[in-house]
């Protein structure tokens, strides 16, 4: 196969597989429910920008993988050459202690604040949710 034919096959792929990831969820929709106005708002909000990021980010580790590889000369090349897989897990790591440590206060003062102020649909909503 020709490269042209590669880029018109992953085109329709990719088409293919979007349309797929709108229409496929928790709940089931059919195709005349996802045009109309009542659950295309529902649809927009939640399913198109969950399956928009997916292709950035797939995107964007397909060129970050392509840039090792032509960095290093090597087809094999990955993230832990440079040491991006061991730094990834410790900024994660670091982030959990730093938000259990230092924001546990605030979110103790929210959770009170919202449970003594307001009205009773409120006071019962917040009851309920938090």
């Amino acid at each position: 196969m020709k490269l042209k034919d590669y880029i018109i096959f992953s085109i329709i792929l990719l088409i293919s597989l979007f349309l797929l990831s709108i229409k496929s969820g928790y709940t089931y929709y059919s195709w005349h429910d996802i045009i109309t106005k009542n659950t295309s708002d529902l649809l927009l909000r939640l399913r198109f920008e969950s399956s928009i990021t997916a292709i950035i980010v797939g995107g964007g580790l397909a060129i970050a993988g392509l840039i090792l590889q032509t960095l290093f000369r090597n087809p094999l090349a990955g993230p832990s050459i440079l040491g991006i897989s061991s730094f990834s897990s410790l900024s994660i790591a670091l982030f959990y202690f730093v938000h259990q440590f230092f924001f546990i206060n605030i979110i103790h003062v929210n959770k009170s604040h919202r449970r003594t102020v307001g009205s009773s649909s409120a006071s019962q909503t917040c009851s309920a949710l938090c």
